[in-house]
């Protein structure tokens, strides 16, 4: 649910940032605990700041926070220096204890006193009261009536195992946005899911509609649709999604339109109990086919045997095909080739397998069929595909002799030296006409003029692919050296280190802007290969990042979050 008073710049916000400032530089020369949140009263859904600040010499004590979704943490210790009347005071060192919660049901909690152990005393801070709100009370009573809100649909609330379920999230807003800035999907309990729209692809916007709420004009923002493929029965819970747009651009600042959507909850029907052997999980209507290159071969020579699963439904459930070979077959499988889109019913299209048989001994040998069983959602019954048997007839052979291309009749290549003839009378007039500096002035202005049409040419024939990288190259550069620049700026901007991060982000790992979240970008770099450690300086960062426009942050900290984050993109073009 959105709240228009918890946009970025309201002025709640920088209270709360103003307060946790002059707290610090208040108890500079004793040892103190603050503790403060920037919301008192929130909805179910909404995720507020809860922070701890001590002196850095002491160690923070957490309050129980049992009453409420810890979404993440982050500790930290920051210096910073104050004056009075001109006259420097010292260097403040400040310990934060900053946590992301959510309220787990409607009621009103008291989050109670941190408390912060010192070299010469205990300290405790104050508790504080938060009001949680039913979000889909607040959500109804905001529909036609708030400036603006997020709303989450389904094109049906029972779903069998299996059966694609579409989500919609929108937002409805009086005010069109500048910009639309996360999109962060809710848990939908670790089943298939898939965004339907293709954000990355060039020239795509977001569907946008003029409707009437409760007899409000409102803009009606397409923002996501998903694909969900159930796979166990029971309440399948969809939490609540977030979305955050720019509702306006300020000089140093911006104002967002922030908030999350309600949740929504599909009845998930069991398939029958009976069920075949080889089931295993396959929901939909598949075919198989199959193909052998040759049936009688010389022993120890290879040939193909390439099985084609098409259809639609769960492929993401399917299981590489094995088959029963026999104890002298060596098998090599091949890389399988999908050919999958992801549409309103699922997922659709082939995948085909190729083993690499090679049989060692002379013979007749049986290959036993390979099957697998589905449910079929048309049909309402469990179904069964599977390839025939193959009879192989294995002759005797000694294996294929790879011959040599360039083994000249035989000749060692080693030992078949020839002596390369020199010509000294390659310009054969003498003095500068005719000579090579001659010959130089002619010929270089000529192969420039054919070099340059060359390189045009090929860039002008490009693949999208090959743009691609060259699009992903440009920006590496970019973005590494817009970010040194943060660093040696003396007004660092948190807001124009995001962008630079977010942008490099985007390019070089194919994802829409409203993609990004710290799970989806993981998830990516794990895809790409990185190794643990990378990922967690990435973590590590965004969470930083995300952390420094909520709670303030000193310039010191916020040049050090730039040298990690020139690092972090540093060793990422090693690998992306």
């Amino acid at each position: 649910m959105a709240h228009p008073e918890k946009k970025i710049g309201s002025l709640k916000k920088l209270i709360y940032i103003l307060l946790l400032s002059v707290s610090s530089i208040s108890w500079s020369q004793k040892e103190w605990i603050n503790a403060a949140v920037n919301a008192a009263t929130v909805t179910s859904n909404d995720v507020f700041t809860y922070q701890i600040s001590t002196d850095c010499d002491c160690d923070i004590i957490a309050p129980n926070l049992s009453a409420f979704d810890i979404i993440d943490m982050e500790s930290g210790k920051s210096k910073s220096f104050s004056s009075f009347n001109g006259q420097s005071s010292g260097e403040q060192c400040t310990n934060t204890l900053t946590y992301l919660l959510r309220g787990k049901k409607k009621g009103k909690f008291e989050i109670g006193e941190a408390k912060a152990k010192c070299p010469k005393s205990k300290k405790s801070s104050t508790s504080i009261n938060i009001e949680v709100l039913s979000a889909d009370e607040v959500h109804k009573k905001a529909q036609g009536e708030a400036p603006y809100y997020f709303n989450l649909e389904t094109n049906k609330k029972t779903a069998k195992i299996g059966e694609p379920v579409i989500i919609d999230f929108f937002m409805f807003t009086r005010a069109r946005p500048q910009d639309i800035t996360t999109i962060t999907s809710g848990n939908a309990g670790g089943n298939f899911r898939q965004n339907l729209f293709e954000e990355t692809s060039q020239g795509f916007s977001f569907p946008v509609y003029q409707v009437k709420v409760k007899g409000n004009d409102y803009y009606k923002i397409h923002l996501r649709q998903e694909v969900i493929l159930p796979s166990a029965a029971g309440k399948l819970v969809i939490e609540p999604y977030f979305g955050r747009a720019v509702e306006r651009y300020e000089v140093f600042n911006a104002i967002y339109m922030e908030g999350y959507s309600n949740s929504i909850t599909i009845d998930v029907k069991d398939l029958p109990s009976k069920r075949p052997d080889n089931y295993y999980g396959m929901v939909g209507d598949f075919e198989l086919t199959h193909a052998i290159s040759q049936t009688t071969i010389a022993a120890k020579h290879a040939f193909e045997l390439t099985v084609k699963i098409s259809g639609t439904g769960t492929f993401n459930l399917f299981k590489d095909p094995e088959f029963l070979l026999p104890e002298s077959f060596g098998a090599t499988p091949d890389e399988p080739i999908s050919n999958l889109k992801i549409s309103e019913n699922g997922l659709t299209g082939d995948v085909e397998y190729t083993f690499i048989l090679t049989p060692i001994k002379e013979g007749k040998y049986n290959i036993l069929p390979y099957s697998f069983g589905y449910y079929s959602l048309k049909e309402g019954t469990f179904k069964s595909v599977a390839t025939e048997s193959f009879e192989i007839n294995v002759t005797p052979g000694e294996g294929g002799d790879i011959e040599d291309p360039n083994n000249n009749g035989g000749i060692i290549v080693e030992d078949d030296i020839r002596h390369i003839h020199k010509n000294n009378n390659l310009f054969t007039l003498s003095g500068f006409f005719g000579g090579l500096f001659f010959w130089l002035l002619i010929l270089i202005p000529l192969m420039s003029v054919f070099i340059f049409f060359l390189i045009k040419r090929k860039k002008s024939r490009l693949t999208d692919g090959e743009k691609v990288a060259q699009e992903q190259r440009e920006v590496k550069k970019t973005v590494a050296k817009s970010v040194q620049d943060i660093q040696k700026s003396d007004t660092l901007n948190i807001r124009q280190l995001k962008a630079n991060l977010d942008e490099y982000l985007i390019t070089n790992l194919s994802l829409g802007r409203s993609q990004l979240s710290k799970s989806s970008v993981s998830s990516k770099l794990q895809e790409k290969g990185c190794d643990d450690k990378l990922k967690s300086d990435f973590e590590s960062i965004w969470s930083k990042i995300e952390m420094a426009q909520y709670a303030p942050i000193s310039n010191e900290n916020l040049d050090q979050l730039a040298k990690d984050t020139s690092t972090l993109i540093k060793d990422l073009n090693k690998i992306l």
